[in-house]
């Protein structure tokens, strides 16, 4: 199988094989929010901790405790989620895999994460969209836009991936455009 790597923008890396292309986008970081998540994730450890803490003394001195075992059944699935968004960060990917029988997007950590499959016939195109609608995003009361890859299909539109510049998602619709265009006109 041969493969050739386009590289582009720190955040999408377009690799072209025998039969299918892939677009790998990575997520949107930046160093201080992923710092600050960090710091928030390292304190929320403690509290879980110190509530542990404080549900061994109470069931010492004879009592229910019932606040701190609802206390760290919520802290638990916070920790879950905190974890998840931490992995993500770090190696989370959305893949587009384009194949002469269409498309498909999934959001991967390390290999897990769901898939969503477009059939050729249903594909319409992708698109960089300025802003999108779907998600809000506001900062001192005012709405910050947020720019996204889109896919377009006969069942309608969906964002693979928010925070991607034109640039790269110019690099990104070419790249499934060609694999896809061929496929279209063989057809």
């Amino acid at each position: 199988m041969a493969l050739a790597l386009v590289s582009s923008g720190p955040r999408i890396r377009v690799v072209h094989g025998q039969g299918v292309t892939k677009v790998v986008i990575t997520p949107q970081t930046g160093l201080v929010s992923f710092v600050g998540m960090i710091a928030i994730f390292a304190f929320w450890t403690f509290g879980g901790l110190f509530a542990l803490l404080m549900l061994e003394v109470a069931n010492r001195s004879g009592e229910s405790g019932a606040f701190f075992q609802i206390w760290l059944v919520a802290w638990a699935l916070a920790e879950l989620v905190g974890l998840g968004m931490i992995a993500w960060r770090l190696f989370g990917r959305t893949v587009i895999e384009a194949r002469a029988t269409g498309l498909t997007v999934a959001d991967k950590v390390f290999f897990l994460g769901p898939r969503r499959t477009i059939p050729a016939s249903a594909f319409s195109g992708l698109s960089w969209v300025p802003d999108d609608m779907a998600k809000r995003v506001t900062v001192n009361g005012k709405r910050v836009p947020q720019p996204a890859l889109m896919a377009r299909a006969t069942t309608g539109s969906f964002a693979i991936a928010h925070g991607v510049s034109r640039d790269d998602a110019d690099i990104a619709t070419a790249a499934v455009r060609q694999r896809l265009g061929k496929a279209r006109s063989l057809a």
